[in-house]
């Protein structure tokens, strides 16, 4: 296993960096409260060790100089009588641990408050971030790791800024109680400081690397396993029809035990350094109270008070020294996860960054044409600059039927994703009506586009849900709704259970592959655009099907400028005119009889040389 280089101070300070000015606020008026609350805990602990001592020789106390400086200088007669003593400090013990628990009481509130209020933030940051990432970043992203990072995001609250905030607080309440300790008995306190101190460094230092060699290889083992697991889910009927179920439990075994192992590693380790502590903790507590009675030759009730102080020190300090390891140790199990998150987070940031502020965003005005104007595309990825498109130059009247043809790999989604807007040219330009498409004028051109995939994405819910992509509840349109599916010639309808109400299941399990077509034809006309885009939205259909949904089409003909995007050619055979691409390149535009002539000899030519 190799050693990670992550460092826990300088991710923290990543995290805090990344925080709006609000919450940085909040961070330190917590730490002020902490500080008051690590003031209570100290006079708690020395009043009620006061109140040990009181009650097991009241005589010696009420003549200390103490008790002698509260009756003359603060005027206080009244405790001058064993009983007066007690029932005073009686009710000051219980006046401080009352005062001392309501505070950190509402310390545990604000701190899991403001963990889910990181929590949100970083989740909708993420989401945010990922939707507003330009579209190629997308091409390269595996959809399942994007999940993952978005639910990743209690890794940043609960599981790390949490245990940070406790620690914090601990780690107060245990530098402000040894301060105290130091005062009251500075050798036994030195002797405990610097035996506990060493103990707790060298057990932290051996469970860290232990700990930074296994978090890595965790983080790595649940992504894959939460990626095969995806693909083996969404891809359900492609996996029982090859018989590949036993493969895919194979994979997830493969993964799934080592990561168990692992995880029960890190348990172990986690919970080592409180059980070590809380040993020699103990250990030294029974030592201290041996050298003051044999060594220092204290008196009893010296002896009882400082075993009093010691002894409420130690179930005050104890514990929060085993949480601040036990926490550290789980952050370590941690700091990859956030980690990856931040890295997400960078890369978000690096992208929002290009992005130009203060936009004027203008409107676009579609009454002539679509024109490119010697358009060039090449992927950034792509550091050697192949050119997927080269000098495209092409003119696509308003209202009518474009079809664009071309082998697998020829460049025809990405010419169409240039045209949507999703990707924008290396070289060259796109004009609508002579008006560059660019960062100010592509929101209101997407307003005008309707796309219809190959595979739409149907998810679970009802058929309105789906029709009105993005609306809920009453936001629909259900007026609308029945409009484009009437539109989209959607004749199932009526065999639905509850109408547009009909729950579809997830992918549309329900459906027929020409119905879910039928449905993402209803969901691009729910948006009333100007121009509808069809990429490969047949291919994958039956004879019968492909026809349908080439009627549904070609009905929409001189409503819409339609663009249709096919394998099959008789999906084209009725466009007013055909773009074939070939290589990147336009390779002829014209009529649809005399290109397809002219493609499909093309074809038999290869045909016949691969003979």
């Amino acid at each position: 296993m190799k050693k990670t280089d992550i460092n826990l101070y300088k991710i923290l300070k990543e995290v805090i960096n990344k925080l709006p000015k609000k919450r940085r606020m909040q961070l330190y008026i917590f730490c002020i409260i902490t500080a008051i609350a690590a003031l209570l805990e100290v006079l708690a602990v020395g009043t009620i060790a006061f109140f040990a001592s009181s009650v097991s020789s009241p005589e010696t106390v009420l003549s200390s100089r103490y008790i002698a400086f509260v009756r003359e200088e603060v005027g206080i007669y009244f405790l001058d009588s064993p009983a007066s003593l007690i029932v005073t400090l009686s009710i000051a013990v219980v006046a401080v641990v009352l005062a001392k628990n309501a505070l950190q009481g509402l310390l545990v509130y604000w701190v899991s408050r403001f963990s889910a209020l990181i929590e949100a933030y970083f989740g909708e940051k993420l989401l945010k971030g990922f939707l507003h990432i330009p579209y190629e970043w997308h091409i390269k992203q595996n959809t399942a790791d994007l999940v993952l990072a978005v639910q990743w995001r209690m890794f940043l609250g609960r599981l790390f800024i949490t245990p940070c905030l406790y620690i914090l607080n601990d780690a107060t309440v245990v530098l402000f109680m040894l301060f105290a300790l130091i005062v009251v008995q500075p050798f036994i306190s030195l002797i405990l400081i610097i035996v506990l101190g060493s103990a707790g460094f060298l057990i932290f230092t051996f469970v860290r690397r232990y700990l930074d060699k296994t978090a890595s290889f965790a983080r790595n083992y649940e992504k894959t396993i939460n990626k095969e697991s995806t693909k083996a889910i969404h891809g359900i009927k492609d996996v029982k029809i090859s018989r590949k179920e036993a493969a895919f439990v194979d994979i997830f075994k493969k993964y799934a035990y080592p990561y168990s192992k692992i995880f029960s590693l890190q348990q172990a380790l986690t919970r080592m350094p409180v059980l070590l502590m809380e040993t020699v903790g103990f250990m030294m507590l029974v030592l201290s109270i041996c050298i003051m009675l044999f060594w220092m030759d204290a008196s009893p009730a010296k002896v009882t008070g400082t075993i009093a102080l010691l002894a409420v020190t130690a179930w005050r300090v104890l514990p929060a020294v085993t949480r601040i390891l036990s926490s550290t140790t789980a952050i370590r199990n941690y700091l990859p996860y956030v980690k990856t998150e931040l890295d997400y987070l960078a890369v978000i940031d690096k992208y929002l960054k290009h992005v130009k502020t203060g936009i004027i965003q203008k409107e676009v005005l579609f009454e002539k044409d679509i024109e490119f104007k010697g358009v060039y595309f090449a992927y950034q990825q792509d550091y050697e600059k192949k050119y997927v498109l080269k000098n495209i130059n092409l003119t696509i009247p308003k209202g009518k039927t474009a079809g664009i043809i071309g082998t697998s790999g020829a460049g025809k989604s990405t010419l169409v994703d240039i045209l949507i807007g999703l990707l924008t040219p290396t070289g060259g330009k796109v004009l609508i009506d002579g008006v560059e498409l660019n960062d100010e004028t592509r929101p209101a051109w997407l307003k005008k586009i309707g796309y219809v995939p190959q595979s739409p994405y149907i998810y679970d819910g009802t058929l309105a849900e789906n029709i009105a992509f993005g609306y809920q509840g009453d936001e629909i349109d259900r007026d609308k709704v029945l409009k484009v599916c009437k539109m989209a010639a959607i004749d199932f309808l009526k065999d639905l259970p509850d109408g547009i109400d009909t729950q579809i299941g997830e992918r549309g399990i329900k459906l027929s592959g020409g119905q879910r077509q039928r449905v993402a034809i209803a969901r691009a006309l729910y948006l009333e655009p100007e121009v509808m885009i069809f990429d490969e939205a047949t291919s994958s259909l039956d004879t019968k099907s492909e026809k349908a949904i080439q009627d549904t089409i070609y009905n929409l003909k001189g409503n819409q400028t339609l663009i249709i995007i096919a394998h099959r050619l008789s999906t084209v055979k009725d466009c007013d005119f055909l773009v074939w691409i070939e290589k990147g390149e336009v390779k002829m535009i014209g009529e649809p009889d005399e290109v397809l002539e002219r493609y499909e000899g093309k074809q038999l030519e290869q045909l016949k040389g691969n003979d």
